[in-house]
């Protein structure tokens, strides 16, 4: 019971930093945003330490998360990658999570249509968006391409996932993947090409939205298993 009670106070905490960061952004208030970015992802990990705390990969994901989130603000080309590099981390376990969950192998799968469908959308979807964007990106383009790459590769693998073994905490995982592209294709164009300060906004917005159902997933997985 105490534990459900304390589970609130993070929840309040993320929600706030949330509201905070949102406006800050759509501002151009880079330094309060910075401020309260922390609070995005400390609050989840606290929240599932003190409730359930069993999967290792939590704690990893959302450092990494953490790490990318507070540098990734930097228009400097080494801070910039060097949060690519903590966002790639967290997308590799993304995968692994993925790999684990498979029933049977994917080369089995592959076989039916309903299974390649998904891979073929995410990767038409990848070739279009990196073809506008690259006269953008410049020396960016490598390591773009790579990070762009392993969530293009994550999604349509847990939407495989999905379809081969549905449940609860999958449907939050495979969400927050696919709003993970969807975010990670907002912020490539906005940052590169568009620069609205609106869009800033709305890119924290599913950002946010991508950690909490990515912690829900984490969270009713152990709760189901328990």
């Amino acid at each position: 019971m105490l534990v459900n009670h304390l589970s609130t106070y993070p929840r309040i905490l993320f929600l706030i930093a949330t509201i905070i960061i949102i406006i800050s952004r759509m501002l151009g208030m880079d330094l309060v945003a910075l401020i309260f970015t922390p609070f995005l992802t400390l609050p989840l990990i606290y929240d599932y330490h003190i409730s359930v705390g069993k999967d290792q990969a939590a704690y990893f994901i959302f450092s990494f998360c953490f790490l990318g989130d507070m540098i990734v603000l930097s228009d400097d080309f080494y801070h910039f990658t060097s949060a690519l590099m903590a966002y790639w981390g967290a997308s590799i376990i993304y995968c692994l999570i993925l790999s684990r969950e498979l029933e049977k192998p994917l080369v089995k799968l592959m076989n039916q249509w309903k299974y390649i469908l998904p891979f073929g959308i995410f990767i038409i979807y990848f070739v279009f968006l990196m073809t506008f964007l690259k006269p953008y990106l410049e020396e960016l383009f490598i390591p773009i391409t790579i990070y762009a790459t392993t969530i293009t590769f994550a999604a349509p693998l847990g939407v495989i996932v999905y379809l081969n073994k549905k449940s609860k905490p999958l449907g939050y995982f495979i969400a927050g993947l696919i709003l993970l592209n969807i975010t990670a294709s907002i912020i490539g164009l906005n940052r590169f090409y568009l620069k609205s300060y609106f869009l800033h906004g709305i890119e924290t917005l599913l950002y946010t939205s991508t950690l909490f159902l990515i912690f829900l997933y984490f969270k009713t997985k152990s709760n189901d298993e328990l």
